[in-house]
């Protein structure tokens, strides 16, 4: 009798520690619940501190911000476009996109498009970029995208 009761509380255990876990990510996920409140505050002021850094063309800074929101959430798609755009805020290349920028900030214009294919801006830096590194079919295609949304 000893032997069945322990593994009967063994199983209760082993139960209620999955049980917990379960409840904790999903209490994680859930909006509404302070851990998902917390880290939408997360984004939120990582968010903010990449558009002062852009405002203040301080590139690397726009950058690491944005990184900190992409680690929060992966599939926000405008941190992948703040990202893309912190390449032109250099003195060194006079704060606007050169054909080396371009081609850094490629991977993650073409994320965000991919992540928000309904964003007009996010396809319009796309086009921009595609254009400076001589992709010139794909940009016309992004830029005409990026028009007809602007304008439904």
């Amino acid at each position: 009798m000893t032997g069945s009761l322990s593994g009967i509380l063994a199983l209760i255990g082993a139960f209620t520690s999955w049980l917990i876990v379960t409840i904790a990510v999903a209490w994680a996920l859930i909006p509404g619940s302070p851990a998902w409140f917390d880290s939408q505050a997360a984004m939120h002021t990582h968010g903010h501190a990449a558009a002062v850094a852009a405002f203040k063309h301080k590139g690397d800074e726009a950058f690491a911000e944005c990184s900190k929101c992409i680690a929060i959430d992966p599939n926000c798609a405008l941190a992948y476009l703040g990202r893309g755009l912190s390449y032109s805020q250099h003195k060194e290349n006079g704060y606007t996109f050169t054909k080396e920028t371009s081609e850094k900030a490629l991977p993650d214009l073409k994320k965000a498009v991919e992540l928000a294919p309904s964003d007009y801006i996010a396809q319009a830096a796309y086009a921009a970029a595609l254009s400076l590194t001589e992709h010139y079919a794909e940009a016309e295609s992004a830029l005409k995208k990026s028009l007809v949304l602007e304008h439904s």
